[in-house]
């Protein structure tokens, strides 16, 4: 019996690391191909984030390309006015006043103003002063178009009603034949 149990031992331990071999196989194939789908789905997900990054570089360059081009029309808009100006100041007899206030009078605007001339000066804190001259009060149809500034580089065109509420601000008057065919407000700094 003891021969037998001799026997026995090895044969059960064969048979015991031969099954367990096996199932540490299996397990190891299992978590082996597991781990091939993790990298190929990480692959696979790396391509499509790729995929995505070309989709925005190409948006990022095309707005580029947009962005210059609008700068380019910007500046070439920004000459053709500066030559409008420059063509508008040479028709047009041009005066500078500091608006004080308006009223709406029978359909009219009237605004009281004091001209003003700019003088260049360094020892003055923006680089000029205003010399302040005569006061006066001008009616001005409802035709003249008046353009005021919305920010210190855009002009637009405002309505009667906002027109009553400036006061303060630095307009050039454009005058033909003595009347104001046009008002626009200049920045001062």
């Amino acid at each position: 019996m003891r021969k037998i149990c001799l026997v026995m031992v090895p044969v059960i331990t064969l048979f015991v690391t031969g099954c367990t071999d096996q199932t540490n196989s299996d397990e190891m194939q299992n978590k082996l191909s597991e781990m091939e789908n993790r990298i190929n789905y990480l692959e696979q997900t790396m391509m499509d984030q790729q995929s995505v990054i070309q989709y925005y570089e190409d948006d990022i360059n095309s707005l580029e390309d947009s962005n210059k081009e609008l700068n380019d029309y910007t500046s070439r808009v920004s000459q053709d006015l500066h030559v409008l100006n420059e063509a508008i100041s040479l028709a047009m007899d041009t005066q500078t006043a500091i608006l004080e206030d308006t009223q709406n009078d029978r359909g009219d605007l009237e605004i009281n103003i004091t001209y003003a001339e700019k003088i260049n000066d360094d020892s003055a804190p923006n680089g000029f002063y205003l010399e302040e001259q005569d006061d006066d009060t001008l009616t001005i149809d409802r035709d003249v178009p008046i353009y005021m500034l919305e920010n210190p580089s855009t002009l637009v065109n405002v309505e009667w009603d906002e027109m009553e509420r400036k006061g303060g601000n630095f307009l050039q008057l454009f005058e033909n034949d003595g009347e104001v065919v046009l008002i626009k407000e200049l920045y001062i700094p």
